[in-house]
């Protein structure tokens, strides 16, 4: 099910009469207003400093302070001197302030079926995150299975009830994932979850294309039974040049019931395999 979202992207312009300007962040809020985020980045000095050395980033820094505190201090009744409404209303109201240092777009429509999470992650790689730099590393499939791995000790899953390429009879052939996890109880000895790295920051968009029409194609030939295993794609955050790749097979797997799980952030396993069966014999660290 689609949701529509409308979004501003903030900008610092540290000489207005020249108008150059850098983006901060963006703020996302829901069209029936039950929902909103944003997310700013803090990593703009070198960029400042290239583009005007006499200003000094506390200027940007400010502001990002504020507006933090006032928007998440929002509650009904709050004074707009303490608090900013989540609303489209309130990102038109900002972007029709003109000959500032901060800047808002206009509100612009996002449809997705993505979670508001997914859906600002998105917009902020597109229109803020930095490109990769030389020494940036990128989280390829291999570093994701390794993390798959670590979770799955760290959790004192049973080695015994992990499995390398599992088997997965399927109506018209046997197919194979990375990984597989054995359950527990009822399901003892049985593959209750199967999981997929997928890594969205290599190079090749063919490649990516390949792992994620792989899983859907496993998930698809699985018998319809309540006995069929949990499968999970684990993916890492897009590269710029995959954001919309990313944002569309995130669409496909929710369509087919594939669970995902992004690599960044392997706590939202934990719950997944304990509803799937496994026995898992130790919580997530906080």
């Amino acid at each position: 099910m689609t949701k529509t979202y409308h979004y501003s992207v903030v900008a610092f312009v540290p000489h207005p009469v020249r108008e150059e300007r850098i983006n901060l962040g963006v703020v996302l809020v829901a069209d029936n207003e039950t929902e909103s985020d944003f997310k700013f980045s803090r990593s703009f000095r070198q960029k400042l400093r290239a583009l005007a050395p006499d200003v000094h980033p506390r200027a940007a820094e400010s502001f990002i302070d504020d507006f933090e505190k006032r928007f998440m201090s929002w509650t009904h009744g709050a004074r707009p001197v303490d608090a900013l409404t989540p609303s489209v209303e309130t990102l038109a109201n900002l972007a029709s302030c003109e000959g500032g240092q901060i800047v808002f777009t206009e509100p612009r429509a996002f449809v997705t079926a993505d979670s508001i999470s997914s859906a600002l992650h998105s917009l902020y790689s597109e229109y803020v995150a930095s490109f990769p730099s030389r020494t940036e590393v990128r989280i390829g499939r291999p570093e994701v299975r390794t993390r798959i791995r670590r979770a799955l000790r760290d959790w004192r899953v049973p080695d015994a009830d992990v499995v390398p390429d599992p088997q997965l009879p399927g109506k018209l052939a046997t197919n194979h994932l990375d990984v597989g996890v054995l359950g527990t109880n009822g399901r003892a000895g049985k593959l209750v979850a199967a999981l997929e790295p997928i890594s969205f920051q290599i190079n090749s968009e063919g490649d990516i294309e390949r792992h994620r029409d792989h899983i859907a194609w496993v998930k698809t030939d699985l018998p319809s039974d309540t006995e069929a295993p949990t499968i999970c794609a684990v993916v890492t955050s897009p590269a710029k040049d995959h954001v919309r790749l990313h944002s569309e097979s995130l669409r496909l797997f929710e369509g087919l019931g594939i669970e995902v799980v992004h690599a960044e952030g392997m706590d939202q396993l934990h719950p997944l395999l304990e509803r799937a069966g496994v026995s898992i014999r130790a919580e997530t660290r906080t």
